[in-house]
């Protein structure tokens, strides 16, 4: 259900907003923007950079991926790296300390 949720999403698109969202759509796609196999380190390598909501919402978009990839090692790093960028107001902050929370561990 949920590859088919993904299919119409393409790199092609148009996207003026959001474009976090959408990168993120392309990686659980396996794809990035250029239609290559995709890997998280450009991904956050350019949320790293922007910092902020961006960073927020990244950090806990891959570390979902991970725990979709059975990865909670990868996924966990990933939410603490959310938590120590401090922007407490930013959706992905507030779902990291959830979900280490849920993991088991003190946020």
């Amino acid at each position: 259900m949920a590859r088919a949720a993904l299919e119409p999403i393409g790199a092609h698109l148009d996207i003026i907003e959001n474009r976090d969202y959408h990168q993120l759509l392309l990686l659980y796609q396996g794809r990035d923007s250029t239609e290559v196999p995709a890997t998280v380190d450009p991904l956050l390598a350019s949320a790293r950079r922007e910092g902020g909501v961006p960073l927020a919402t990244v950090g806990y978009g891959i570390a979902a991926w991970h725990l979709a990839r059975n990865e909670p090692g990868a996924a966990k790093v990933r939410l603490r790296e959310v938590l120590e960028s401090e922007n407490w107001a930013a959706f992905g902050f507030i779902a990291a300390e959830a979900e280490l929370f849920r993991m088991g561990e003190r946020p």
